[in-house]
């Protein structure tokens, strides 16, 4: 018996990174809630995409490294 799975997620790709005012994500899952969590752990903004592709503002943010979650992502940016 296989017990199974569901397809890998393709990885995320966020660019520029360092960025300094605003970034932009492909390979996003449209309808997936993303959070971008700071250094502490704080989640700081919440994003849910309707294309796999998403540009979105960092000038609210402070200089600093960023994750950005879903449940099959984990990836780091960094805000200069």
């Amino acid at each position: 018996m296989r017990i199974c799975c569901g397809q890998n997620p393709s990885p995320l790709s966020i660019y520029p990174n360092p960025a300094d005012d605003a970034i932009t994500v492909r390979g996003m899952e449209p309808g997936t809630v993303y959070h971008v969590v700071d250094i502490l752990g704080q989640v700081v903004r919440t994003l849910l995409p309707d294309t796999p592709e998403l540009k979105f503002s960092l000038m609210d943010l402070p200089p600093g490294v960023y994750t950005l979650v879903s449940p099959q992502h984990r990836t780091q940016f960094i805000r200069r």
